[in-house]
């Protein structure tokens, strides 16, 4: 068996986050449909980690285990062939057989973006907050310190 692990990223808005579940689609479900559908047998993908409901994610590692001798690129390819616009694939890496995207993660960034403009942005509107009135950038730093 071979272990792939694929570096992913999604625009989360759409998904109850990462891990499958009851009440929604989730990203996992999407990607491993894709992944049955490319290898032809059933496959458990394994995250790094998971997300909230409309999270989004940059980088997120998963893997999962194969006998399908494709080669790494018809993973990247193929994957981002058959899945919708805010998920793709951006590498497929073979791996080897004791990895796990989750115990063998290193770490985690997250980032929150506040739009601070008079006006919202429709082109912004999935990715920030929004706050119109005037931040208090000196107590900010203070907090983050």
């Amino acid at each position: 068996m071979r272990n792939i692990r694929l570096t992913l990223e999604y625009d989360g808005t759409d998904y109850v986050g990462w891990q499958m579940q009851d009440n929604g689609l989730a990203v996992q479900e999407v990607v491993t449909t894709a992944l049955e559908a490319l290898t032809g047998h059933p496959i458990t993908l394994y995250g790094s980690g998971r997300t909230d409901s409309g999270v989004h994610a940059e980088g997120q590692n998963a893997n999962f285990f194969t006998n399908s001798n494709a080669p790494l690129r018809a993973y990247v390819m193929g994957l981002n062939a058959m899945l919708p616009d805010d998920i793709t694939v951006s590498s497929a890496a073979l791996m080897s057989s004791g990895f796990d995207s989750r115990r063998d993660a290193r770490g985690k960034t997250y980032r929150y973006i506040i739009l601070n403009t008079a006006t919202p942005s429709a082109l912004w509107r999935r990715w920030s907050w929004w706050v119109f009135r005037p931040l208090d950038s000196e107590a900010m730093a203070r907090v983050g310190a």
